[in-house]
């Protein structure tokens, strides 16, 4: 029978091996994962009481392709235990205020006819990106005293890329000139228009639990299609023979024999396949922002109705503040109001930040009463956060995957472990995507091997 390893149990590994195994039901599809558990960070909480905390990411939605969607949701659809979303409610604070609509800022007719844009060839990191979209008014007296909060550098320095993983754009109506536009362009011709569009729905688990949950449902439905896992089975060595990997060997020094490889574990951990000195160079230009995560039970409800809040005010620690009870409909709020609070970023992290500063802040900003009294309060700590990326990160990158694309037949690279791919919904559509076309092209001998 013809072995599948599929490497890394996060979210990503988690569809390509369901994939793989739902297409190839002959074949031995095992998922290889270094920890205890699967799922990544949204396999983990916090727990209190019978009241869950997310790690990861906090709502997990729709992503329009109807067949992964089915794998992910169909369950969950049909379950009185799931709150079904129709729209995610985001707010946002800044300059001191909260707004529960996003877009207070950067929205006025003032906004719209500003024509400062920076004509540029060169528009690759951060700071050069917002002067071409959005001018520098904008990016001088809100872009950038707000990403700086989250920055362990100068965002020069930086690819603009990365800009997106803190949603700064939800501080305008605009999504900003494109290379289509010159720089005299008015915002005005660049506003955001959902007339028509769809929005996927999300679901969040009731009574108490969290996120987790889901991933505990999606290994179910892996297991009972035949997937196997390994655990704990940390890759130390790939033996090949010519030009195709023929096996795994693990920390614990068992062998672990396979006919392909699909690779969705983080870009950082393909130091096992590439050459030594492009994956030195990768990390010098690539880190990891370090987030701490502060979970409450406060006594009383929120002040506002928002799902989640993303602070963009330089001078509050917080980030993104989620408030479970406003998308949970949980029957459980006799117990108290759930709220995490992430913290990013080297500025906000220099000091220690104790949970009663943060709940004064949460007071200050608006989102409790003054009243409000933290019944239960912990941390979390998460090294492996957003990537920042210096430039020439990218494109050192995809030199290295495009190299063992190029060197390792029996290898497929995806998800996580493709450069630029970070967020969950991405990482699900392209792992997914690529999986689809490996058995179309590639794999269709292997169900009678």
């Amino acid at each position: 029978m013809t072995t599948i390893a599929v490497v890394g149990g996060g979210i990503g590994g988690i569809v390509a091996s369901y994939t793989l195994k739902k297409d190839l039901p002959n074949c031995n599809v095992v998922i290889i994962e270094g920890g205890s558990r699967l799922g990544g960070l949204l396999g983990m909480s916090a727990k209190f009481n019978q009241q869950h905390f997310d790690i990861g990411t906090h709502i997990p939605a729709q992503t329009k392709v109807d067949e992964l969607d089915s794998f992910l949701f169909s369950d969950v659809c049909r379950n009185d235990d799931w709150n079904e979303i129709s729209r995610i409610k985001g707010g946002h604070y800044f300059n001191g205020k909260l707004d529960a609509t996003h877009h207070n800022v950067a929205s006025s007719e003032a906004v719209d006819a500003l024509r400062d844009g920076v004509a540029s060839n060169n528009s690759d990191d951060i700071i050069s990106n917002y002067r071409r979209r959005f001018g520098n008014d904008l990016t001088d007296s809100i872009f950038l005293p707000s990403i700086k909060k989250f920055l362990p550098c100068a965002p020069e320095l930086l690819e603009a890329e990365v800009q997106r993983y803190f949603a700064l754009d939800r501080l305008s109506e605009h999504t900003g000139r494109s290379a289509e536009h010159s720089a005299e362009t008015p915002l005005s011709l660049t506003r955001i228009d959902l007339t028509g569009k769809k929005i996927p729905l999300a679901f969040y688990p009731k009574n108490g639990f969290g996120v987790a949950k889901w991933i505990e449902e999606l290994v179910t439905k892996t297991r009972k299609i035949g997937v196997d896992f390994k655990l704990n089975s940390k890759i130390t060595k790939v033996i090949k023979s010519g030009d195709e990997i023929e096996n795994l060997v693990f920390e614990s020094g068992e062998i672990f024999d396979c006919d392909h490889v699909v690779w969705t574990a983080p870009i950082e951990t393909l130091g096992v396949l590439a050459n030594p000195k492009d994956m030195k160079k990768l990390s010098e230009l690539y880190a990891r922002t370090r987030i701490q995560l502060f979970h409450f039970v406060f006594d009383s409800p929120y002040k506002t109705n928002c799902h989640y809040i993303n602070c963009f005010d330089p001078n509050f620690a917080p980030y993104r503040i989620t408030l479970y009870e406003n998308f949970a409909s949980n029957e459980y709020s006799e117990n108290g109001y759930r709220c995490t609070v992430e913290v990013i970023g080297h500025g906000n992290l220099e000091k220690p930040i104790d949970n009663e500063e943060i709940v004064n802040q949460l007071k200050l900003m608006g989102i409790i009463s003054l009243e409000a009294t933290a019944l239960y309060s912990a941390q979390t700590g998460v090294l492996n956060g957003f990537p920042l990326r210096k430039l020439g990160a990218y494109k050192q990158g995809r030199d290295i995957v495009e190299k063992l694309g190029k060197s390792i037949n029996n290898l497929t690279l995806t998800g996580s472990s493709e450069p630029g791919v970070f967020f969950s919904n991405d990482v699900m559509i392209k792992t997914f995507s690529c999986v689809k076309a490996l058995y179309k092209q590639e794999l269709t001998s292997f169900d009678t091997a």
